[in-house]
C-alpha cells in the first residue's frame, strides 16, 4: 500500500514539473545554419527599417512612401499568437520571438516585393533580407539571409502561397520537406501526454 501510495505521489510530482515547466518537454527549434546552396534575388531590393515586430510573419517596416506600414512575410504562415478571440497556438511564440530575434527594432534590412504588391488588408507583402557574409541568398556580390525561407527552414512557418507571388515557392517548399524530415519545430510528433502541456 506504501509504495502504490509513493508510485502515485511521484506521478503527481512529475506532473506538477512538467505543467510548470512546459520546456522540458519541447524542444525548441534548433539552431540550423543556412545550407550551402545559393539563391539569386530576382528583384529589387529596398533599404527600411524594423519599427516593429507584431509576430512570426507580421512586421512594422518603414517607410512605404514616407509611411511606416505593418507588413506580412510573403509565402509563409507561422502559427497566432495575436490573432483577436483566439488563443496561441503551440509554436507561435516561439516564431515570434525567432523574428524578433532577427529584426531587432530599428535595424536596417532590405526588402523585396513580389508582383502583387499588397494583400487585401492593405498591408505591403515582402521578403525580408539581413545582410550576412555566408547568407545563402545573393544579390551582385552582396549576401543575405532572407527571413521568410528561414523561418520555414528552422520549423516554424508553413508554406502558403497564394498566386501570382510564386518567386521562391519551389525553394521554401523544398525547405520545407527538409524540416518535416527533420521533425522540427511544427513538424514534430508529440506524445499525447506532450498536447496535454499548457502553452507558455
Amino acid at each position: 500500500m506504501r509504495l502504490l501510495g509513493l508510485f502515485f505521489f511521484l506521478i503527481a510530482l512529475i506532473a506538477l514539473i512538467l505543467y510548470r515547466h512546459p520546456q522540458l518537454v519541447f524542444k525548441h527549434y534548433r539552431a540550423i545554419q543556412e545550407d550551402s546552396a545559393r539563391f539569386e534575388i530576382e528583384g529589387e531590393l529596398t533599404k527600411m527599417k524594423v519599427i516593429r515586430v507584431v509576430d512570426g510573419d507580421t512586421v512594422w517596416l518603414c517607410c512605404f512612401n514616407g509611411e511606416q506600414k505593418s507588413s506580412r512575410l510573403i509565402g509563409i504562415d507561422t502559427p497566432e499568437t495575436v490573432k483577436p478571440g483566439e488563443k496561441p497556438e503551440r509554436w507561435g511564440k516561439e516564431a515570434s520571438n525567432f523574428t524578433k530575434k532577427q529584426l531587432n527594432v530599428g535595424r536596417n534590412v532590405w526588402v523585396e516585393l513580389d508582383l502583387e504588391t499588397h494583400d487585401r488588408y492593405g498591408r505591403p507583402l515582402v521578403y525580408i533580407y539581413i545582410p550576412r557574409r555566408n547568407g545563402a541568398w545573393y544579390k551582385g556580390t552582396k549576401h543575405y539571409t532572407q527571413v521568410n525561407r528561414h523561418l520555414v527552414q528552422v520549423g516554424l512557418a508553413e508554406v502558403k502561397t497564394f498566386p501570382p507571388n510564386v518567386r521562391y515557392s519551389r525553394i521554401f517548399r523544398d525547405a520545407q520537406q527538409d524540416a518535416r524530415e527533420s521533425e522540427i519545430g511544427i513538424w514534430k510528433r508529440l506524445r499525447w501526454w506532450q498536447k496535454l502541456m499548457p502553452l507558455e
